[in-house]
């Protein structure tokens, strides 16, 4: 898709080391998408935006459109992976009485039913009741 880069400088008194976060929340404020060049740190946006004034604080910034420029964007879709740290398939720990988190799992029978066997001694009682 092609879209057209607008390239602007700011007139007023700008510095580039703290005013840059004031012009993009203001801009952001009134709808308009500021973005910077990493290599040049130029100011530019898709819409043109040499007609608008923003103002914070006492400050007021006029935007001056120094040129133009033609760019093909590739739009990608970007999935991100994913971390699940613990057994339950959740990112965080479950603890507590109820902190089941998942299905409840169709082995639950006891023990002496799935291994067909007598219970395990209680070792509390000495007995084969099943207690643990």
């Amino acid at each position: 898709m092609k879209k057209t880069k607008y390239y602007f400088e700011v007139v007023g008194f700008y510095n580039e080391s703290c005013d840059w976060g004031n012009i993009s929340f203001a801009a952001a404020e009134n709808g308009i998408l500021l973005y910077k060049e990493k290599s040049t740190g130029e100011i530019y946006s898709y819409e043109n935006i040499s007609k608008h004034t923003l103002q914070t604080g006492g400050y007021v910034w006029t935007f001056n459109l120094l040129r133009t420029e033609e760019v093909e964007i590739v739009e990608t879709v970007t999935k991100l992976p994913t971390e699940n740290k613990y057994k339950n398939g959740y990112n965080w720990k479950a603890k507590g009485p109820n902190a089941r988190l998942r299905k409840a799992n169709s082995n639950a029978d006891p023990y002496w039913k799935i291994n067909k066997g007598k219970p395990p001694i209680n070792p509390k009682t000495g007995r084969r009741d099943g207690g643990v």
